[in-house]
């Protein structure tokens, strides 16, 4: 008997339900019972540990090498819109662990938020990584189109809530960039149908026109239209002039990690040992300057210890570095090749040094005067009439 139906495996779909529905539940519980900051944690996190456990299967452990697993497939052995291979679980089990992550790193900001800003916050971070795991399994041109816009614009929503001028300033530079990008990508799947006749995602597809002479030309526009708007979207070399400013705007979890603010994830004693030399640039006769620890890099200038690190690619510079005794941290970010020198993170840490004042540090009793603290009693802020 034929089938008349597009055949589900909902089990299969896990990976994108699973985090679209712990975003729902939590608006939905925000609605109910306000004022929870924590449990919409709670709820985010094993929304992603289903999605997570459900990618095992995709990951081809224990099957057939190769093997893919297909879902909401066309009536009569039609072609799938949905495949999950050890490539697309790899991914979408990346996209769920940094979720995972993220929500972990922000935790302790929870109590600062508006009642509702919680559930707001976190159901972004989950609607976004759905569309991330969607993308991953996605073989056909409408349900790829609609994930790709469904991990982008949550982020600008992330982005601009943060609320300061700079953050609106990034999040509409953010959202430009990703309007472009959705119009290059429409365009590019427009070319494809054009080219192919398909509207599914197959190599099969693009391999049969390649030998047509009036089709080959629209099928390469289509490839390079495709390759610039995602470019946008991961900014990537030359398509990248947005991502400095939506990551300045953007919260900065990085420097205030180096700094001591493990949210929890690392004791002080780990930390300290993350950041003790571990390769020295040792040099005959001289001090050492420069040092690798854990998974950052440290300087000695002048008898300050600084943790940090720097990064590049073509088109795009960055540095953090940051203060380990006082806390004091700076990130740089430049759309450049060159010219982002280790001098103008350490200029700026001297002029911050040199221009903000150094709050004084709480006094407190040595706790080894017990006994002379009892005989002096507790201090009495409070006024009191002299004349009666």
């Amino acid at each position: 008997m034929s089938q008349a139906v597009v055949s589900v495996n909902a089990g299969l779909l896990l990976p994108v339900l699973a985090p679209a529905a712990g975003a729902a539940i939590i608006l939905v519980t925000d609605v109910v019972v306000q004022h929870l900051r924590r449990t919409h944690y709670v709820i985010a996190l094993l929304s992603l540990l289903v999605g997570a456990a459900a990618t095992v299967a995709g990951l081809g452990l224990g099957r057939v090498a190769g093997e893919a697993r297909r879902t909401l497939c066309l009536p009569d052995g039609g072609q799938c819109m949905y495949v999950a291979d050890s490539v697309t679980s790899t991914l979408q089990l990346a996209a769920l662990l940094t979720a995972a992550l993220t929500l972990l790193l922000s935790w302790p900001d929870d109590k600062l938020e508006s009642p509702g800003g919680t559930a707001v916050i976190v159901s972004l971070v989950l609607a976004a990584t759905a569309g991330a795991t969607a993308v991953a399994g996605a073989r056909d041109l409408g349900t790829w189109l609609v994930a790709l816009e469904l991990a982008t614009l949550p982020t600008v929503a992330l982005v601009a809530l943060r609320g300061a001028r700079s953050a609106i300033s990034g999040a509409v530079a953010l959202l430009t960039a990703a309007l472009v990008s959705f119009g290059l990508l429409a365009l590019a799947a427009g070319l494809w149908y054009t080219a192919t006749g398909s509207g599914f995602l197959t190599p099969v597809a693009a391999l049969a026109m390649v030998g047509d002479p009036t089709r080959r030309p629209i099928l390469v526009l289509a490839v390079v239209v495709a390759i610039a708007g995602i470019g946008f979207k991961l900014s990537l070399v030359p398509f990248h002039a947005w991502t400095p400013e939506a990551y300045d705007g953007a919260p900065l979890p990085i420097a205030a990690f180096l700094a001591g603010e493990t949210a929890g994830l690392l004791s002080a004693d780990t930390l300290d040992e993350m950041r003790s030399p571990i390769a020295l640039d040792d040099r005959s006769g001289e001090a050492w300057t420069g040092a690798y620890g854990l998974g950052c890099q440290l300087w000695n200038l002048d008898g300050t210890r600084y943790a940090g690190h720097g990064g590049s690619m073509p088109g795009f510079l960055a540095g953090v570095r940051v203060n380990v005794e006082t806390g004091d941290g700076v990130v740089v970010f430049a759309n450049a090749t060159s010219g982002l020198g280790p001098l103008i993170v350490s200029d700026l840490l001297a002029i911050l040094a040199d221009r903000e004042p150094v709050a004084p540090r709480p006094w407190s009793a040595d706790p080894d005067q017990g006994r002379v603290l009892e005989l002096a009693g507790e201090r009495v802020d409070e006024p009191f009439d002299h004349w009666n």
